[in-house]
Parts: structure tokens; sequence; C-alpha cells
């Protein structure tokens, strides 16, 4: 499985560890091997990802993944915190539409979305968006106090 983090830039989110660690653990316990995507940007990634390290201590087996607007010079390079770094050729193909790019690859290869908005704009709609369409599954952890994580269904057309 594979699951894409699209949150803020800005904004804290730490009263969202719990829902969110419950929520990640609950995939890899039922998923086995879950792959997580980031873009390495802004304070809801840092978060997302400091949450998947907790779980990998855990289960070893979970991933984090950091999908970059540009190639890595040092192939073999520490990419701590990360497991490992992929750049997509979509990307490579438009770079001057490389977030826009990247973000629309990162909804294509999951399998669903976890999100921390109040709304949809700018980035989060395009990759929300996206899953929807695709009939993905977006968890949103915005609301989540205390009665849990909220799953938005996709629409069905």
């Amino acid at each position: 499985m594979t699951v894409l983090f699209c949150g803020g830039k800005h904004g804290y989110y730490g009263e969202y560890s719990e829902a969110l660690y419950a929520l990640i653990v609950e995939m890899a316990d039922a998923y086995g091997p879950v792959r997580f995507l980031f873009a390495g940007e802004g304070n809801f990634d840092r978060f997302a990802l400091q949450t998947v390290r907790e779980l990998k201590r855990a289960r070893p087996f979970v991933r984090a993944v950091l999908v970059t607007t540009f190639p890595l010079k040092h192939k073999f390079g520490n990419l701590f915190p990360y497991d490992a770094a992929v750049f997509p050729d979509r990307v490579r193909d438009d770079p001057q539409n490389a977030e826009i790019e990247r973000d629309r690859w990162m909804a294509d290869k999951c399998d669903a979305v976890i999100t921390c908005s109040p709304y949809d704009a700018g980035r989060i709609a395009l990759v929300c968006g996206i899953a929807r369409a695709r009939n993905k599954p977006i968890y949103n952890l915005y609301g989540a106090l205390p009665d849990g994580v909220r799953k938005i269904e996709t629409d069905k057309k």
C-alpha cells in the first residue's frame, strides 16, 4: 500500500499526533509493508514524517519516501530521515511545473491520501481532486479530536 501525505506548509499539527499514529498503525497492520510518500515541504510533512519514524521503530517494514522536484546529486548519499527518494520522469520532462507534476505523480501512485485541512485549496485541492476522481480514500485529520479520523467518501459519478 502507498499512502500520500498532503497538508499545509504552515500551522501546528501536534494535537493530531495520536489520531495520525492510530491511523497509520491501522494501515500498517492491515496492509503490511506501507510506503509513505512525502513532498518534504512544510509543517504537515515534517509532522507526518516524525510520526512515521516513530512507527518504524515498532514496524520496521514501513518506508518513508521523499518525492523530489530535482535530481539528487549523490545517488547513494544519506537520505535520513527518509528511507528512499524518487525523482519522477514527468517532473524531469516539465521542470517549469515541477511541483505540480510531482504532486500529480504522487496522487497517481498512491492508494490513499492523508491530509489535515478544513478546506480544499492549492496543492491539497489538486491532490484530493485526483484521488477523488480515481475513487481513492482520503483521510482528513482535521476535526479528528476527540472522536477519530474522518474519512472523506470518494465521489461516485
